[in-house]
């Protein structure tokens, strides 16, 4: 079809239907992802750019529940502005999916028919470190795991949880906040993003209860709402 595998990391499966996040105000269209038995299909691409998928899935077995993370970036191989990312097994219906173009920071959300993409109940609010830049933010979570794309396509990741040392505040609160400077890089990596910026998109996804905060960051998201 029209898919390379450049980067991976994956440990499990992905969906995505239609664009249910997308940039305020934008006039360019959203990706659209089509989330079929073993695929996810995203189109409305940029012609040849490299494209990052991003899922999360939880899955009750038993008394427990298993969960399972893929970050991958595929291109456009043919140049057509769709592709496709097949899955060695079948997707979970409990799915989140982000597809992000990475030439253009367009992305599509999306989950398997009937599932609903749960959104967070507070806004993640970002902050200042030490040095003064605003590389750091918070959720009301117990665990996370983000995916940042830095404006010009470099792709970084990053998993949490309250409390523990990935958790930067160090405090058993009920809140998980992340630095930029701990991310790592999914992509052959350039100069590392010294701080969120216009045009970048973040991901975090609060596992335990599979809620979903996709951004395209821009001064309202960084300056004045949800910002410390």
């Amino acid at each position: 079809m029209k898919q390379r595998h450049l980067f991976a990391i994956a440990i499990l499966v992905i969906a995505t239907v239609g664009p249910l996040f997308a940039a305020a105000n934008d006039p360019r269209p959203a990706v659209v992802v089509d989330i079929q038995k073993q695929q996810v299909v995203a189109s409305q691409l940029t012609p040849g750019t490299d494209v990052l998928v991003f899922g999360y899935a939880a899955e009750t077995t038993g008394y427990d529940r298993a969960f399972a993370e893929w970050h991958e970036v595929v291109t456009d191989a043919d140049h057509d502005g769709t592709v496709t990312f097949t899955s060695k097994r079948s997707i979970p219906w409990r799915s989140i999916w982000v597809v992000v173009d990475l030439r253009n920071a367009q992305f599509g959300v999306g989950a398997p028919a009937g599932y609903h993409v749960a959104l967070p109940t507070h806004r993640r609010v970002f902050s200042r470190g030490a040095a003064g830049l605003l590389d750091h933010v918070t959720s009301m979570a117990p665990w996370l795991s983000a995916a940042y794309v830095h404006p010009g396509g470099g792709v970084w990741l990053m998993s949490a949880s309250d409390g523990q040392p990935s958790d930067s505040d160090g405090r058993r609160d009920g809140l998980t906040s992340v630095a930029l400077p701990a991310f790592t890089p999914l992509t052959v990596p350039g100069d590392r993003p010294k701080e969120f910026a216009p045009g970048g998109v973040l991901i975090v996804i609060d596992p335990f209860h599979m809620r979903l905060d996709a951004v395209r960051l821009d001064g309202a998201a960084l300056n004045g709402e949800g910002t410390q």
